[in-house]
């Protein structure tokens, strides 16, 4: 579970019908750093790999409690937009 401090976050989501996207082999570091010139690229690689965009969370918001209340896999990618600073809530803390 995580608080934004300061800073954002986008959020993904790949389809429920839509099957993983991203080759074990992937080195994201790599394939976005090689599209920074191409903006549009870019975004394209995003969504082909991570899903649809969903909203965009601000300081003060938070996100990932879903999976420590039912103990399910994450269901969306989060990606940093801006310097960002987190408040990490581990499972132990959360329950108290």
């Amino acid at each position: 579970f995580y608080i934004i401090l300061q800073g954002s976050v986008n959020i993904y989501r790949l389809d429920d019908d839509s099957p993983q996207a991203i080759p074990e082999d992937f080195d994201s570091v790599t394939e976005f750093t090689k599209l920074d010139a191409e903006p549009e690229k870019r975004e394209e690689l995003i969504i082909q790999t991570f899903g649809n965009y969903v909203v965009t969370l601000v300081g003060g918001f938070d996100f990932g409690e879903r999976a420590l209340i039912t103990n399910e896999p994450r269901s969306a990618t989060v990606m940093t937009t801006i310097a960002t600073d987190l408040l990490v809530v581990d499972r132990e803390v959360f329950s108290r």
